[in-house]
């Protein structure tokens, strides 16, 4: 009888584990299986017919913005409407150094993901889809990683081809913004993602499909303030035409009074 009471105690113990989530993971949000916002944004440009088109998430942008209504609060980067507001997954913190290898795997099903790398590394990705009113014509990532670099961050970037035509980027570059509480945000400093042109190609092929640049060092950042940074290019799409990118922008940070180094806001 005392062996079955031990028993039945020990089975009642591990029903009660395999039940019972951590603590720490119940509210870890989740990617979504299908990118709703992207999703929608693709679906308004084809309802609207437009000539050619490109989303980001859940923003829109046409090469002259017509057929847009430009966002109130856009501030850098080509004008860009947001059609649905981006489900953004948050990934929690990893042990997996800087994992840079995995950017065609994680994030695939979201429009926006960020993810904190280490204590002083986090990334943000965004994908992108384009077309014109047949249809979509191809898709791309997008990734920004930046690391906490004392007072001033570093900032790499990767440009992944997915499918469709092949994509010639102009002036691509990270842009510094810095919080303004009561005025528009300003600039902090522009820098092209390859220090030259910021003009590149990417496209099919195991060596064409992706390119990586960075680091970037950023300039001094004297303020003590709220700092972001925004992903900005334009895009040349074969057989479609140019166009503005909406912009991609990584999680904020705060820089504090005197000459501490800037970290990331908790999460």
């Amino acid at each position: 009888m005392k062996s079955r009471l031990i028993l039945l105690s020990v089975l009642v113990f591990v029903l009660g584990l395999m039940g019972a989530a951590p603590a720490t993971a119940q509210n870890l949000p989740r990617e979504t299986d299908t990118s709703v916002a992207l999703d929608a944004c693709i679906e308004e440009a084809q309802s609207r017919e437009l000539d050619s088109w490109l989303c980001l998430g859940g923003r829109l942008t046409t090469p002259d913005g017509s057929g847009i209504t430009p966002d109130e609060t856009e501030e850098s980067g080509p004008p860009a409407e947001t059609i649905e507001q981006d489900e953004v997954a948050v990934s929690p913190l990893t042990n997996s150094g800087l994992a840079a290898d995995d950017y065609d795997a994680w994030c695939e099903n979201a429009s926006i993901c960020h993810r904190r790398v280490t204590a002083y590394v986090d990334e943000t990705k965004g994908n992108a889809a384009y077309g014109n009113a047949n249809g979509v014509h191809g898709r791309f990532d997008l990734v920004i990683r930046t690391r906490m670099n004392g007072r001033s961050p570093n900032w790499s970037t990767a440009f992944i081809w997915e499918d469709g035509p092949m994509l010639s980027f102009h002036q691509a570059r990270v842009q510094c913004r810095e919080e303004e509480p009561l005025f528009p945000d300003t600039d902090c400093g522009m820098f092209m993602v390859d220090m030259e042109l910021g003009e590149f190609e990417i496209f099919a092929g195991a060596a064409n499909y992706r390119r990586d640049f960075g680091p970037i060092r950023s300039n001094y950042l004297e303020d003590a303030s709220l700092y972001y940074a925004n992903v900005e290019a334009y895009v040349w799409v074969e057989g479609i035409g140019p166009m503005g990118m909406p912009t991609l922008t990584t999680r904020k940070f705060e820089c504090p009074t005197g000459d501490g180094n800037c970290s990331w806001l908790p999460e």
